[in-house]
């Protein structure tokens, strides 16, 4: 069995990652491992020409890290509660480039993220990060899905059935 001590798992707060968050966390307290809850705030220029005023710009990504802070915050506590050693962290950039980038630095063991399991059209005009993460990463990705079962991969592009 893997002996797991440092777990990423990175949040878009969505429902997947709700239910990845809850695996972290049963796998943090069976492992007696730490978790990183992670946000990454996405950056682009394209955001920025929409948006039009840079200081209107500025205030609207201030507001949007206070607001993933909190969340990151409750998510850090609900975690504690449970008997698990966790921290949280928001980082701004790309996050299929910060998530790989934050696990090989914390030297994680498993990043534990959700997917929206996007198909078709969807896959292809904004891909996946998850994918990305999983190209990227210097450990294996647990992936999680809304409503479906746990899937363990590794850069082999072998999927392991987990739960």
């Amino acid at each position: 069995m893997n002996t797991w001590r440092h777990i990423l798992h990175p949040t878009d707060f969505s429902g997947a990652s709700r239910r990845a968050f809850r695996w972290a966390i049963q796998f943090g307290r069976q492992h007696g491992a730490a978790v990183v809850v992670m946000h990454v705030l996405t950056t682009s220029a394209y955001e920025a020409d929409l948006i039009g005023w840079p200081a209107f710009y500025e205030a609207y990504q201030a507001d949007r890290r206070r607001r993933a802070e909190r969340a990151i915050a409750a998510l850090v506590a609900t975690a504690q509660r449970r008997g698990v050693n966790a921290r949280g962290l928001v980082l701004e950039g790309v996050p299929a480039r910060e998530i790989p980038r934050r696990a090989a630095s914390m030297r994680a063991d498993v990043v534990m993220m959700g997917t929206h399991g996007g198909r078709g059209i969807q896959r292809l005009l904004f891909g996946s990060i998850a994918d990305a993460v999983i190209r990227r990463a210097p450990c294996p990705v647990l992936t999680v899905r809304a409503g479906s079962i746990l899937t363990l991969r590794k850069h082999d592009g072998q999927d392991r059935a987990a739960a």
